[in-house]
């Protein structure tokens, strides 16, 4: 087995299973009873359904039947050469949650999981009972917010960098995919993860065209604001979610301006939750389980007696 192999499929209390959803496979995992409510856990840049690690018991102990998601061109999840804007994640998305028979589904995503789980509160109403996003301000707001500040400039100083796909895959390739262990650390004050966690992401990352496809992402991002599907997208986006919002930031990410996140409230219609973290970096997810699950656990109560 090779060694991506054994990363992406790491063995634990979960089940591992592929679905076939808009025409695409997804590699999932979960846990949980299949007639319980369902959440989706959708991950960012670099990374697969591993962040999610430390949530998949506690969250299953709440009630739920809880699925880890290789989001589109990530792990073991099916690559195509397009399809990778955020009303295209949000149909997969919608596709899956049909595919496990469920009604309805809670959606948590971190970084571009986040921005795909408000695409699909605001394409899909009617499956997307609530979401929870982690450093992941809602889209028009990055926008909004085009070059204000540092940490925005820088981020889409990112996204510049993407454009160019074959230096950008050389790049995020060279030596084992260095770069990505270096970005990981840079967007976590060079506090985290540690060797033998970002030896996992690095070969996970390498797998088959990751690279490819997670440039796609960051290609997307930038031609949005030029061409007609972006602009449509954006007024789309406008109009404010339905759903009950948690949203979770940390002052000390890097990459995201703290105060980003909690502006995204004027395009929540129904109950917005903001929770401010001093530290964490940008994954603080995954750096801080015990503090972030409770805040997590409340709001699902909430949402559940709503």
């Amino acid at each position: 087995m090779q060694a991506a192999d054994e990363v992406i499929y790491q063995e634990g209390p979960w089940q591992h299973s592929k679905v076939v959803a808009s025409a695409n496979a997804f590699h999932l995992v979960s846990i949980g009873k299949r007639t319980d409510p369902l959440i989706l856990l959708l991950h960012g840049f670099g990374q697969y359904w591993y962040t999610w690690r430390d949530y998949l018991e506690p969250l299953a102990a709440l009630g739920y039947r809880v699925v880890a998601v290789d989001l589109r061109g990530y792990g073991d999840s099916d690559k195509p050469p397009r399809g990778y804007d955020p009303r295209s994640i949000s149909h997969d998305i919608s596709a899956i949650i049909r595919v496990l028979g469920a009604r309805s589904a809670i959606l948590i995503g971190h970084d571009w999981g986040g921005l795909a789980a408000w695409a699909a509160a605001k394409n899909h109403p009617d499956l997307i009972k609530a979401i929870a996003v982690i450093n992941a301000p809602h889209p028009d707001v990055l926008i909004d917010n085009f070059l204000k500040d540092k940490k925005t400039r820088s981020f889409f100083w990112l996204i510049t960098r993407m454009q160019l796909r074959t230096v950008a895959y050389r790049k995020l390739t060279h030596n084992d995919a260095e770069l990505l262990e270096t970005w990981l650390r840079e967007w976590n004050n060079n506090e985290w993860p540690d060797p033998a966690l970002a030896r996992r992401y690095r070969l996970a990352f390498l797998n088959r065209i990751t690279p490819y496809s997670a440039i796609e992402y960051y290609r997307w991002a930038a031609r949005s604001l030029l061409r007609f599907e972006g602009r449509r997208f954006y007024r789309l986006m406008r109009k404010a979610v339905k759903q009950d919002v948690l949203a979770i930031s940390t002052i000390d990410n890097p990459l995201i301006e703290s105060d980003l996140v909690q502006l995204s409230k004027k395009y929540v219609k129904a109950s917005f939750t903001y929770k401010q973290f001093t530290t964490g970096g940008h994954h603080i997810h995954e750096r801080k389980p015990e503090e972030v699950l409770p805040v997590i656990s409340d709001w699902l109560t909430q949402v559940r007696n709503s």
